[in-house]
């Protein structure tokens, strides 16, 4: 009987299901030699007996897990569940959320902080003046004058209801990342911003 996939497809999980199949054989354990009979067209109609002899490797493993799931084969399943993860909607920033933060960041680059100052609200600029974000900035100078990439990873809801946002600034080839939280007031500006430490641990309350 073959089987649909479940919702929340895992390659992963299926490799162990493929794994641990190939114990389950060497046990000889009645459920797995009946499951391996029906989906491993070199074992049909072979007794329990003749399945449990047979030399079942990996490979034999995930021939019968794709088989379960309807696939011919282990490369069609994995096909199929790499182009379902490539599917899947990445979450998209809207341009009131993305625009402050890109000014904020091209405020770093240049060393600018009157530019920087115009997206920050009241209260932040408060709370990081001019002499230690220069200083912060140095320190970040690294990874946004290297063709950095960011990435939007969503939001989340703080504890007084507003959506506090996360990114992911990467360059490729790089071992380490930072992830910038961003919160934003009832007019747009940015009322938090934090770089993942030790880089930047300013931060504006909400």
């Amino acid at each position: 009987m073959e089987h649909s996939l479940p919702a929340r497809r895992n390659l992963e999980q299926l490799k162990k299901l493929a794994k641990d199949l190939v114990r389950n054989h060497e046990q000889k354990q009645p459920d797995a030699l009946a499951l391996i009979g029906r989906h491993l067209p070199a074992l049909a109609g072979k007794s329990a007996l003749e399945i449990a002899a047979y030399p079942f490797a990996l490979h034999d493993a995930q021939s019968v897990v794709a088989r379960q799931y309807g696939f011919p084969s282990w490369n069609d399943l994995h096909a199929e569940l790499t182009e379902s993860e490539k599917a899947v909607s990445a979450p998209v920033a809207s341009p009131a959320v993305i625009g402050p933060l890109l000014t904020a960041l091209q405020a770093r680059q240049k060393g600018d902080y009157v530019l920087w100052s115009s997206v920050m609200s009241d209260q932040f600029n408060a709370l990081v003046p001019k002499e230690p974000w220069e200083a912060a900035t140095k320190r970040l100078s690294a990874y946004l004058n290297a063709g950095y990439r960011l990435t939007y990873m969503g939001e989340v809801k703080s504890a007084g209801g507003r959506p506090v946002h996360f990114w992911r600034l990467w360059v490729p080839g790089w071992d380490s990342d930072l992830l910038i939280r961003m919160a934003l007031n009832e007019t747009g500006q940015i009322s938090g911003l934090l770089f993942s430490p030790p880089f930047d641990t300013a931060m504006g309350r909400k």
